[in-house]
């Protein structure tokens, strides 16, 4: 395992033990199903916000002997990622505390770009899936799933439920987030046409 470091943002979210705990609940295949039939070893992958690798070596798995790099914006998230990585034997990742506007890859370097619940968080989301897509091969794929909080319904719940999930998209604008991002985003994101 490769590791590289950046200065870095802080997550306004916070990571208190309910959120970790949130975290550890994840992986590839309860998150990133959708994805997983389409990967085979030996794709190179690049995961952005890849958080404390709870999905991540999932992913590495899938395609070993490829080189799976994540990059999350939070140096304490790369340090869990990479506990994970070394822990499960995945020489194959690279970990990079750094800025998916400024990404540290060639162009046109990886077949598949994937992210968890990231753009919603992320301010400018055109200029990310911009740089995103530089570094994405024509063909590759890209895999995101987010929470549109505009879009979403919720059965009869506690009052504090309510408030709390009422609250989220305040929260998000109030950090520069945009909770609606990603259905209101017109970034094409098929490099299939594109001549490089």
């Amino acid at each position: 395992m490769t590791e590289h470091s950046e200065s870095t943002a802080s997550y306004t979210m916070g990571y208190n033990e309910e959120f970790r705990q949130l975290l550890d609940r994840r992986s590839a295949s309860t998150h990133a199903a959708y994805l997983l039939p389409h990967l085979k070893p030996g794709l190179n992958l690049f995961d952005f916000g890849c958080g404390p690798g709870n999905i991540s070596v999932g992913l590495a798995d899938r395609i070993a002997p490829g080189q799976f790099h994540g990059v999350d914006m939070e140096e304490s998230q790369i340090e869990l990622d990479r506990g994970a990585a070394i822990a499960g034997g995945h020489d194959n990742m690279t970990l990079h505390a750094g800025n998916v506007y400024d990404l540290p890859f060639e162009d046109n370097f990886f077949d598949v770009a994937h992210c968890h619940a990231v753009l919603m968080h992320v301010p400018d989301t055109q200029a990310a899936l911009s740089e995103v897509r530089r570094v994405l091969k024509p063909g590759g794929i890209i895999a995101s799933r987010e929470t549109i909080v505009a879009s979403s319904y919720q059965e009869s719940q506690p009052p504090e439920i309510a408030h709390a999930w009422g609250f989220s998209p305040t929260l998000s604008k109030a950090t520069a987030a945009i909770p609606t991002s990603a259905k209101s985003s017109r970034w094409p994101c098929s490099k299939r046409d594109s001549a490089t």
